[in-house]
């Protein structure tokens, strides 16, 4: 999948959401696929992770 912290595009360059607060608030409108992508994002900060694993048990207790 691709990386979910995609933030569009600018000149034709891919941009994403770097930082951790704006990551954090972008978990909250994420699905499960993308949670679990989120994860696997090399370096992704310790509050997003823990953003990602909340979203993740949320879902899942919902469906």
């Amino acid at each position: 999948m691709r990386n979910p912290f995609e933030a569009g595009t600018f000149q034709g360059r891919q941009l994403y959401h770097t930082n951790g607060p704006d990551r954090v608030e972008q978990v909250r409108s994420f699905d499960l696929k993308e949670c679990e992508a989120g994860l696997q994002v090399p370096g992704v900060q310790k509050t997003v992770q823990r953003a990602l694993n909340s979203r993740i048990k949320k879902l899942k207790a919902a469906a």
